[in-house]
């Protein structure tokens, strides 16, 4: 009797214990398949989400920032066409040149001097003294246009470490020297003719020589350009200027641009 209620306890408590046991696993079971649910759930409202903000956030962001970049450009654009250390340099590029037309050099004598700072000097009658003068003073005006215009740094520097410099290529420039010095001539020659006529007449009804009609320019791209040349100078005059009368060349349009760039 003993025996037989104490294997009808044991089997009931095997019975209970089981019970107990098989609704633990099936509530487990459930509530894995519930993580599982949850789990996929967020998975699914984590990729919608992310379709919806490529499809717009971006999107938006890469026409705004392109928009941005080209009202930027074009601000610089406009502030260098009336920057005056531009226009210095320009009138630099501008003396040298004539110097070198007043000295009767050729086209011989600038392949062998371009890229010789000495030579260069000796060329244009300059002495040490006066070729570091200048040398000085055209790092000093791209100094004061990198400290205005901190854009136009980064610009050049992206072009020296790309090796950018298509005007660099002074031996062909120096090559048509001769072609360009008589064009150079001629419109000097004009141009003097021009302000005596207008001299003459007052100002008025006198026709302005091709030299001095207007002026159209890239002015970002011309003076990247122009600052790119005095990096890549290596101290010679002759190489800045022709370097910047390449320049001077692919990036304007009319006035003396039409009349010596050919």
């Amino acid at each position: 009797m003993l025996f037989a209620e104490l294997a009808l306890r044991r089997g009931t408590w095997g019975l209970a214990g089981t019970g107990r046991f098989e609704r633990s696993a099936a509530d487990g079971k459930g509530m894995r398949r519930m993580f599982k649910k949850s789990v996929s759930i967020t998975v699914l409202v984590s990729f919608l989400s992310f379709i919806v903000s490529s499809c717009t956030g971006d999107n938006l962001t890469q026409p705004e920032n392109t928009s941005r970049a080209a009202n930027d450009l074009e601000r610089l654009d406009e502030q260098l066409s009336a920057a005056p250390e531009v226009r210095e340099l320009l009138e630099i590029r501008n003396e040298i040149v004539s110097l070198a037309l007043d000295r009767g050099v050729t086209s011989r004598q600038l392949r062998e001097a371009v890229s010789d700072a000495h030579r260069s000097n000796e060329l244009l009658g300059f002495s040490s003294l006066e070729a570091s003068e200048l040398q000085n003073r055209i790092q000093a005006l791209i100094g004061s246009l990198y400290g205005k215009y901190p854009a136009l740094e980064q610009l050049v520097a992206q072009k020296v470490s790309e090796s950018e410099c298509d005007a660099c290529d002074v031996d062909r420039l120096a090559a048509s020297w001769d072609t360009h010095a008589r064009a150079l001539a001629e419109a000097r020659t004009a141009d003097l003719e021009a302000s005596s006529a207008a001299g003459r007449h007052g100002g008025t009804e006198v026709a302005l020589a091709p030299a001095r009609a207007p002026l159209t320019c890239k002015w970002t791209q011309l003076t990247v350009g122009i600052v790119l040349c005095a990096v890549r100078s290596g101290g010679s005059l002759l190489f800045y200027a022709l370097c910047s009368y390449g320049v001077f060349c692919g990036s304007c349009d009319g006035g003396m641009a039409d009349v010596i760039c050919g």
